[in-house]
């Protein structure tokens, strides 16, 4: 629901972020994002949209690639001027969807770099550098989305790295290391699904649970 109301919001071939009355089909509001296609699926809390993309951004004096942003949900119209409640450019994400836990949104990158952003600000508060950067590294690249459950984050690489990682604020990667499952010998593009206590992945070999 965005201020109340029931929404649909998906990220479109157009390259915009659109929310549409899911029974009527009218729209509610179109945010342009990006200058090619959305695959990523956005994220919703508190009438705040997350999503990010890969591709050219949506203005043509920008010459950056990849965002990551938060929409103002609560808007109407055409908000693509004044959505925006904080964006960070030149983060490479086509694919994987990001998961918001209390005040904070874990983005992989498609080189499997983690990236954590506070939710109302987009400041990175693991990140003492002076540019913008992923604050950890679980593979060479990553299709998958992550899966939030009991308390930790289950992520695999398109190599095979199967990581469980709890979210943990005095860690300097804002991440402890729960278990790394190296190499599973197969090419991973899947994300994994929980089930009655169990974790699924499917794999280019096979299915482990």
């Amino acid at each position: 629901k965005l201020n109340g109301e029931d929404a649909l919001v998906f990220g479109s071939s157009d390259g915009a972020v659109h929310a549409i009355q899911p029974r009527t089909g009218k729209p509610i509001w179109s945010f342009g994002f990006s200058r090619r296609g959305l695959n990523v699926t956005p994220v919703i809390k508190d009438n705040v949209v997350y999503m990010s993309h890969g591709e050219e951004q949506w203005a043509d004096n920008d010459a950056t690639m990849g965002a990551v942003v938060a929409i103002d949900g609560s808007q109407q119209g055409d908000i693509t001027a004044t959505g925006s409640k904080w964006m960070l450019r030149e983060v490479m994400n086509v694919r994987t969807t990001p998961v918001v836990i209390g005040d904070k949104l874990y983005q992989f990158d498609d080189r499997a770099g983690l990236w954590i952003f506070d939710t109302k600000t987009g400041k990175q508060p693991f990140n003492k550098g002076s540019r913008p950067r992923y604050d950890m590294k679980i593979g060479r690249g990553m299709f998958g989305s992550p899966l939030y459950a009991d308390g930790k984050i289950y992520a695999c690489s398109t190599s095979g790295d199967f990581w469980i990682l709890q979210p943990d604020d005095t860690e300097k990667t804002g991440v402890k290391v729960v278990m790394r499952q190296v190499r599973l010998n197969t090419e991973v593009n899947a994300s994994p699904i929980v089930s009655h206590g169990r974790i699924y992945l499917a794999t280019d070999d096979g299915i482990f649970c």
